[in-house]
């Protein structure tokens, strides 16, 4: 349909669009600085430091998604976790954007797309996220600050998130914005585990700048080094910039400078840092994509939910993965019926998904039937 094929021209309008301003702000950053001299530095990088920046890179990815995982559960969305993953990073194609706008609109045009999941229920997870992100950053920067001011500025961040969060609690249900598990967000107990789980997600990249100053042989404390990304991230964010570049960057040559390592020193690190995080995110975001963009019918989408996504639910483990957790949850589930007194009998599994725990329970002299409302199985 036309409107089908809109939804897929605009998100890859706004991700080529993108890359082609980061190439460009890119393609600057060299020509300024000087690209023989800066080929010729990089070049002599030690590879045993910028194995595990990239390493940290792929990570963070991966805990973020998991903290997404878990937002979403929490507001009482389940999605497959493969299918969602690879949603999850097709959306990074659109971070060099103003306010990682493009990020947004790429995971909810996926999301709505795929899952029939609506923007006004996906939206409110991904502004906590950035909110998390920014307590998180906020935490570590105060924590690892050497003056006053660094950790002023650091709490100052931190407690802005909080604020904000609070505001975004109290002001949405009183618009008449408001689902199911609204109130499960932002309970506090899932702020605070999300909280946890943020942290995880940003102390291994605050490490960049110590391993990419390290592999050109630049003394500098690791906790020097976690100070300054916190702060750079913290402050390139607040400017919208796509992604921060010329921002962030700009801003991690200030502060090295500060460290007292000289500029062209202070180019190279922050060079590899930027290059060691968002050229790897960007890479994986085109890859995927361009892996995303097949035509999907929207017709009976809501009605055949589980249908649609059957076949990549079943792909999220292997068979014998798959038969291992079935076997386990119906070890349980006889013992409880041996306990019950029960040794057979027929059973009804309603919503029996892949019918793997009706297989298991009917070795077991019971005869159990499931019933499911997917055909795709």
């Amino acid at each position: 349909s036309a409107a089908l094929k809109q939804s897929l021209t605009r998100p890859v309008f706004i991700f080529l669009l993108t890359i082609g301003i980061a190439v460009l702000i890119v393609t600057s950053w060299i020509r300024v600085i000087g690209s023989q001299e800066l080929t010729a530095g990089l070049l002599q990088a030690n590879p045993w430091y910028i194995l595990p920046s990239i390493a940290i890179t792929l990570f963070y990815l991966l805990a973020r998604f998991f903290r997404w995982q878990f937002l979403l559960r929490r507001e009482g969305i389940r999605l497959p976790t493969r299918p969602s993953l690879a949603i999850y990073l097709a959306s990074l194609a659109g971070i060099a954007t103003p306010a990682y706008i493009g990020e947004f609109f790429l995971r909810s045009v996926l999301l709505r797309r795929k899952f029939n999941q609506p923007i006004s229920r996906t939206v409110i997870p991904m502004l906590l996220e950035r909110l998390l992100d920014f307590a998180a950053l906020g935490v570590i920067g105060f924590f690892t600050a050497s003056n006053w001011w660094g950790a002023l500025a650091a709490l100052a961040f931190g407690v802005t998130a909080f604020v904000i969060g609070g505001l975004v609690n109290s002001l949405l249900p009183r618009i008449g914005y408001s689902w199911s598990g609204f109130e499960g967000l932002f309970s506090r107990q899932v702020i605070f585990q999300a909280l946890g789980i943020s942290l995880l997600v940003w102390i291994p990249p605050t490490l960049l700048v110590y391993f990419s100053a390290t592999s050109l042989g630049i003394e500098l404390s690791p906790f020097v080094g976690m100070n300054i990304y916190s702060l750079a991230t913290l402050l390139g964010g607040i400017t919208l910039a796509p992604a921060g570049f010329g921002v962030t960057g700009s801003i991690l040559i200030l502060l090295l400078e500060q460290s007292q390592v000289n500029i062209s020193s202070s180019i190279l690190a922050v060079t590899l840092v930027r290059t060691s995080s968002m050229a790897v995110v960007l890479i994986l975001g085109s890859i995927f994509l361009l892996q995303q963009w097949k035509p999907v019918s929207q017709a009976g989408l809501s009605d055949l939910h589980f249908d649609q996504i059957a076949i990549d639910y079943r792909a999220q483990f292997s068979d014998h993965v798959w038969q291992h957790l079935f076997q386990k949850k119906s070890q349980k589930l006889h013992q409880a019926l041996l306990d019950a007194g029960i040794r057979q009998g027929t059973g009804l599994d309603l919503g029996c998904g892949l019918g793997l725990q009706c297989q298991s329970l009917n070795k077991e002299s019971y005869s159990i039937y499931g019933i499911d409302m997917a055909f795709n199985l």
